[in-house]
């Protein structure tokens, strides 16, 4: 018959004056087959994905990090109503002085983009996920970053896949991520850690709002260099790296907390790559934000320990860092005798 099709999107929470976008596309073929590559052409061509509907929603990615909407761009990590990021940053470095990602340095920042966000195939039992890459300005890494999470959930993940470009080896690759929290009042933020599940956060003292933390996962193949509750910006390297390598005692006080929780250090010989996944998660108070990033952290094993099949893996500790014991877990294509080597 004569077919009128209408497509929807929605619905929108738009509050007075803002702004959404919403993209469709027309899009032909001579063929199903032709007309649905088309379509999947017309989806990558969008250079703005738009993501989870509680979490972080990449509307816009900037090499190496994600941005808040008091900053003007993306919608940040909404949670509960509530946006309390400012600014997300990756942060890596392979020597003192050679260090990128640095907080509020604008476009010297060390990092280049070297493609556009798209979506990308989520890990199992995820309903979304976005890629994007970066390499270093001086060319020593090149960063594939994989954000993923579930409508609803409390926090979001990223995988950075962190190669070596440099032509040489590099054996002291540090990773971070930074997050700097404004909650009702920025300068009124207090900061908190939780060893147990290695998330660091951060609430307001005085109103009743959201925590928010940054974690690194527990599966990491390195373990923790460094918790950090104030953080330089403005491209001081040495001091960014010093934040990667150190343990800050809890501060006292309230203040514009900046906050980065890092892992390493990475040993890549040349063409070689490492991941190390970190996630952001927001809570009610001090005990919900726990239970979320322990449940974070489980996650996160379950889905280190799904491999394909047909292959081989070795999987990383569980926990690391360990006290009394840890889970050294592999997984074989058929059953075979096994000989497993553990190096202090």
């Amino acid at each position: 018959g004569d077919r009128r099709t209408v497509l929807g999107t929605g619905p929108w929470a738009i509050n007075d004056s803002d702004t959404v976008l919403a993209r469709f596309a027309l899009v032909a073929g001579e063929s199903l087959a032709a007309i649905t590559d088309a379509a999947e052409s017309a989806q990558a061509a969008f250079p703005a994905p738009t993501g989870f509907d509680t979490g972080l929603v990449q509307t816009e990615i900037l090499p190496g990090g994600f941005w808040g909407a008091n900053r003007g761009d993306g919608t940040g990590f909404v949670f509960d109503g509530t946006n309390g990021l400012f600014e997300g940053q990756f942060i890596a470095s392979v020597t003192a002085n050679e260090t990128f990602g640095i907080p509020y340095a604008g476009d010297n920042n060390g990092w280049v983009a070297t493609s556009e966000p798209t979506q990308a195939t989520p890990p199992d039992g995820f309903e979304s996920a976005f890629t994007v890459t970066f390499a270093s300005d001086d060319g020593a890494l090149s960063v594939t970053q994989l954000a993923y999470a579930n409508t609803g959930d409390p926090y979001v993940f990223f995988d950075y896949t962190l190669t070596n470009t440099s032509g040489g080896p590099l054996d002291e690759v540090y990773a971070g991520l930074f997050a700097d929290w404004d909650i009702d009042d920025a300068g009124d933020d207090i900061g908190n850690y939780i060893d147990e599940s290695q998330v660091l956060f951060a609430s307001d003292l005085d109103a009743p709002l959201p925590f928010f933390g940054v974690a690194a996962g527990l599966s990491n193949e390195q373990p923790l260099s460094g918790i950090a509750f104030d953080v330089t910006g403005g491209g001081q390297e040495d001091e960014v790296f010093g934040s990667l390598t150190t343990f800050d005692e809890l501060p006292f006080g309230g203040a514009d907390r900046r906050m980065m929780i890092s892992s390493g250090a990475y040993s890549l010989a040349d063409g070689a790559s490492a991941t190390v996944t970190f996630f952001v998660v927001a809570g009610e108070d001090r005990e919900a934000i726990a239970a979320n990033a322990a449940a974070a952290q489980s996650i996160l094993v379950d889905v280190e320990e799904t491999t394909l099949a047909g292959t081989s893996a070795l999987h990383s500790a569980f926990p690391n860092p360990l006290s009394a014991s840890t889970t050294l877990g592999f997984t074989l294509p058929e059953a075979t005798d096994v000989r497993l080597d553990v190096y202090d």
